[in-house]
C-alpha cells in the first residue's frame, strides 16, 4: 500500500494524473482486499472457537452419557429399585422400633429389695449397736477418769439461764444412744 502511495507521487510529481490515480485506485483495492482478508481471517478465528467449543460440548455429553450407564449399571447389579430401598427403610424402621421397645423393656425391670431391706436393717442395727456400746464405754472411760464412777451423783444442772434470776435447777439428764 505505501508502494502505491509512492508511486501516486511520483506520478503526480511528473505530471502524469492519470497515472498518479490508478495507482492510489490500486492502493483502494489492496486496502478492500485486505480489510476482506481479515474479516475472513477474524471469522476463520470465531470458527476455530466454536469448533472448539462444540468438542468440549461433545465431551460433556458424552461424560454425561457415561454417568447415566454407570449408574444404570450400579443400580442393576445392586438391584436398587424405589420399592426395594421403601422395603428397605421399612425393614430398617421396624428393627429400631423394636430396639427401642426391648431398651424401654430393660429399663423398666424391678430387683424384689425386700429381702434385701430386711438384711440392710439388720446390719445397720447392728452397727449401731456396736456405735453405742464404743460410745458408751468412751463416756465410762472418760467419767471413770475424771473420778465419777456413777452417773446418777453428777450435780444438779439449772434448766433456765441463771443470769436471768432464775433458781430452778433439775437432774442432769444423760442421754447415751
Amino acid at each position: 500500500m505505501e508502494k502505491h502511495l509512492l508511486e501516486a507521487k511520483q506520478y503526480l510529481s511528473h505530471g502524469l494524473k492519470t497515472s498518479a490515480k490508478n495507482a492510489l485506485r490500486r492502493k483502494k483495492e489492496a486496502e478492500v482486499a485486505l480489510e476482506k482478508r481479515e474479516a475472513a481471517r477474524s471469522n476463520l478465528h470465531a470458527l476455530l472457537h466454536k469448533l472448539q467449543d462444540a468438542k468440549s460440548d461433545a465431551m460433556v455429553y458424552e461424560a454425561y452419557k457415561a454417568g447415566i450407564a454407570g449408574m444404570k449399571q450400579v443400580f442393576e447389579e445392586g438391584g436398587l429399585t424405589l420399592e426395594r430401598v421403601d422395603i428397605t427403610v421399612d425393614e430398617m424402621n421396624e428393627v429400631l422400633d423394636k430396639h427401642a421397645d426391648v431398651q424401654e423393656a430393660l429399663s423398666r425391670v424391678t430387683v424384689d429389695t425386700s429381702s434385701l431391706d430386711g438384711d440392710l436393717e439388720k446390719e445397720l442395727d447392728e452397727l449401731l449397736s456396736d456405735e453405742k456400746e464404743d460410745s458408751t464405754d468412751a463416756l465410762s472411760t472418760g467419767l471413770n477418769s475424771l473420778g465419777l464412777k456413777d452417773i446418777e451423783n453428777l450435780p444438779d444442772v439449772p434448766d433456765t439461764d441463771t443470769s436471768s434470776g432464775g433458781n430452778s435447777s433439775r437432774k442432769a439428764l444423760v442421754n447415751v444412744t
